[in-house]
């Protein structure tokens, strides 16, 4: 169908290696019969397996550059929302994650350009990576026997009382979560990246007994993120 040949140019951006590979999946390895149309309803299905169960030799190229020590830094200040990073082959640093395929150029006007993430895939995968690589496993959401049904049940979903559930968490294990948070060397901030990366295992981990799902989307590349529930 048309919409599956448009989000498969979204998500990996006509890069050659993700696109063919995904295309080899979609078409030969999860085809429900040729003789039937690839619906979004397939493409959704095989995505979510191309995120997590199938391995990918580009992706664990990409994050073993991502995560050296040297250029870990970078990669974590693209997931900050607040301002965007000039981009500019004479720092040697983006060079190296953009000849390695890990960002991109974002455009905006001529002479006025930023870094990006190559496609949103690869964010994905990133963001994936550094959330696990950060926090583990989150323990203690909530009492074994606590009544949760003031903010979910089987068909309902109270999304301000689950915020405020995870404040409470956040608050009474602050120092826990931030102990060894990487901070910017400039200024020691913690970097916003650790929060998301928090927030988004805190609502998996918490919503994984009502098979909710709970997706990541960045809709510009840079730093924006949404967190999508599924219930």
């Amino acid at each position: 169908e048309p919409a599956v040949v448009e989000r498969i140019w979204y998500e990996f951006q006509g890069q050659p290696g993700l696109t063919c590979w995904f295309g080899e999946v979609l078409t030969e390895t999860y085809n429900p019969g040729i003789d039937q149309p690839i619906t979004m309803a397939h493409f959704k299905g095989v995505y979510a397996d191309a995120l997590d169960l199938l391995p990918n030799n580009n992706i664990l190229n990409l994050i073993s550059k991502a995560k050296q020590e040297q250029y870990k830094p970078l990669v974590l200040e693209l997931f900050q929302t607040k301002t965007k990073l000039k981009f500019t082959f004479a720092d040697l640093f983006i060079n190296f994650l953009y000849m390695n395929g890990v960002v991109s150029v974002e455009q905006a006007h001529l002479g006025e350009n930023y870094v990006k993430f190559s496609c949103p895939y690869v964010q994905k995968q990133l963001f994936s990576y550094f959330a696990r690589e950060l926090f583990h496993g989150l323990d203690g959401l909530y009492d074994p026997f606590e009544d949760l049904s003031d903010t979910i049940t089987e068909n309902r979903l109270n999304i301000p009382r689950l915020l405020h559930r995870y404040e409470q968490y956040l608050q009474a294990n602050q120092a826990q979560v931030l102990k060894d948070a990487p901070r910017r060397r400039e200024d020691l901030r913690v970097y916003e990246a650790v929060f998301h990366f928090h927030l988004y295992l805190y609502l998996t981990r918490f919503l994984s007994n009502y098979k909710a799902q709970v997706q990541p989307e960045f809709p510009t590349g840079n730093g924006s993120i949404d967190l999508l529930i599924r219930h």
